[in-house]
């Protein structure tokens, strides 16, 4: 963590900071100074909305940006398990904002930095059906995000509700997976079936009308958790997910990962985050190398 520190410090120019946070020498601001002069490199935006799916897959997803794009990429993201589009979630200690409220967008209007193209992707819809949010709420919050993302000409990536799993659901695993990772907050079964047919059929609506590209997701990426995708189907599902950006190169991704590696970016903290009812705010952005610098909202 120390390091990661160190490298955001760098990023921003603070090479004092960078020394002292991580007892690196001069030449390590030096190179910083040569690769990550940002004003003056051409770099391409990711913009990723989400929740648990997204979270689950992080350390994966970085791996896929950092060798799927040609430029260096400049990652603001918004997600965390039960993350809400609209509402604070709280999951154990932990609070974070909804996605509309978070800072993320302001800092998108501060971002000077010259990129060539913005990407964007929505996903993890459907949580806030389970926190009892009614659809033409949700739709709300999602069209926000696409009108911000509109005026930044962004290409967009949507993923749709998973129905092919939802469809093979009893009414007792509804009950099962609404009481574990949403306790206390979900509609009954039969108003969550009409429910999920009906943002559906919005989404794909709201879709066509910001000319956002949409991903069904597949049946086999499910197992007995209905709404998270398998650890093993995670490479594949997410590269046919990142592949709809036209800038992104599948064939050209990889990601060579490590559990201590993975914990290290779980740790990485946001900008803005409540813990036990407190707030905590901590800058921007959390990492940066020469490949990508990642800002956490």
């Amino acid at each position: 963590m120390a390091i990661l520190s160190s490298v955001g410090a760098a990023y921003n120019g603070d090479c004092a900071s960078a020394l002292n946070s991580a007892h690196w020498q001069s030449s390590t601001c030096e190179f910083f100074d040569a690769r990550l002069a940002v004003n003056e490199i051409i770099m391409q935006r990711v913009v990723l909305l989400g929740a648990s799916n997204l979270t689950l897959a992080f350390p994966l997803v970085l791996g896929y940006l950092r060798t799927g794009f040609a430029q260096p990429v400049r990652l603001f993201a918004a997600h965390g398990h039960g993350r809400s589009y609209g509402l604070t979630s709280r999951v154990l200690f932990r609070g974070l904002p909804g996605i509309t409220k978070s800072s993320l967008w302001s800092q998108l209007d501060e971002d000077s930095h010259e990129v060539s193209q913005t990407t964007a992707l929505l996903t993890d819809i459907g949580n806030d059906l389970l926190y009892g949010a009614d659809v033409a709420q949700i739709i709300e919050w999602v069209e926000e995000c696409l009108q911000q993302l509109q005026t930044r000409e962004a290409q967009v990536v949507m993923t749709m509700l998973p129905l092919a799993s939802v469809e093979r659901l009893s009414a007792w695993r509804y009950n099962l997976t609404s009481a574990l990772f949403f306790p206390g907050k979900g509609p009954k079964w039969h108003v969550m079936q009409q429910n999920i047919h009906e943002l559906d059929t919005e989404l794909r609506q709201l879709a066509k009308t910001y000319n956002a590209e949409t991903v069904e997701p597949q049946a086999a990426w499910y197992g007995f958790d209905p709404i998270h995708i398998r650890r093993g189907y995670r490479r594949a599902a997410w590269k046919q997910i990142l592949s709809r950006w036209s800038a992104f190169d599948a064939t050209a991704a990889k990601h060579r990962g490590s559990a201590s590696r993975a914990i290290n970016v779980w740790r990485l903290r946001p900008s803005q985050r409540f813990l036990f009812g407190r707030e905590h705010n901590h800058d921007q952005p959390v990492s940066a190398d020469e490949r990508l610098a990642l800002h956490l909202y």
